[in-house]
């Protein structure tokens, strides 16, 4: 097939083009002869450009022939549908990987003590929350499971990890060194801002939903680093293939010649 692949600041897409190409696809330089376009996978974030560029979405979607399919996932009703990539179960399992791998980059370059007998507080036990959890376990931290289901707090007290409800985090969070959020929900409030101690970092992992109020974070003084797409920060290689292979398991889906 002949690929166009958006390559906003992530490097991912660079690599995503070039195992493409390996593939044996054909990259085209114009949209107009593409009969797929990659986007990245939140592709149009605010609704009108397609994330990481100035480009506008229905504009470039023009552009396209009239079967050209576009990949990547739309948060708004639009004539030119696309085909969600991010939805891709595997995709999801794979991709926490190199997202928690970056998470615990992003700690040791921010924190002036070990991961090793730390107390760390993961919140969520989805895909990055789990992984992430197991990992810091691993390094020998003391990691606390914060979820809102009861069997999720049950998987994290059959793997070892303190746990602790959503609703009662400001009672935990003074005792934590590090405080990972993978919810893409507003967990962390006020109240629970203000219980971070000044020595503590909190990683936020999910600050593209919104998930933590970053203006009011610096103004009570909690230390918070955003992480944003550690995959292609940090693994940009890897994410790519979990990316591509991806692509060519919900093109298949849809019936292309992948």
């Amino acid at each position: 097939m002949k690929f166009y692949v958006i390559q906003p600041n992530d490097k991912r897409y660079e690599y995503a083009a070039r195992l493409l190409e390996q593939d044996g696809h054909q990259l085209t330089p114009e949209p107009e002869q593409a009969e797929a376009a990659v986007l990245p996978m939140m592709a149009c974030q605010d609704g009108v450009h397609i994330t990481g560029t100035a480009l506008i979405f229905d504009d470039f979607a023009a552009r396209l022939p009239g079967n050209g399919v576009i990949f990547g996932w739309l948060n708004r009703e639009s004539p030119r549908p696309a085909l969600n990539y991010m939805a891709d179960r595997a995709l999801r399992y794979l991709n926490a990987v190199p997202t928690a791998e970056g998470a615990l980059l992003t700690a040791i370059e921010n924190l002036p003590r070990t991961i090793w007998n730390s107390r760390c507080l993961v919140l969520g036990r989805g895909h990055v929350g789990a992984y992430l959890a197991r990992l810091l376990q691993s390094l020998g931290a003391k990691v606390t499971l914060a979820a809102r289901k009861p069997e999720d707090l049950a998987y994290g007290q059959a793997c070892g990890y303190e746990t602790a409800e959503l609703s009662r985090l400001a009672e935990v969070i003074s005792r934590q060194d590090l405080i990972f959020n993978a919810i893409p929900a507003r967990v962390l409030g006020e109240a629970e801002l203000r219980e971070v101690r000044s020595d503590s970092l909190v990683i936020e992992l999910a600050a593209a939903n919104g998930a933590i109020d970053l203006q009011l974070a610096e103004k009570i003084g909690a230390n918070v680093v955003v992480g944003g797409s550690l995959p292609g920060k940090y693994s940009p290689e890897t994410a790519a293939r979990f990316i591509v292979d991806a692509i060519y398991r919900t093109g298949r889906a849809a019936g292309l010649p992948l």
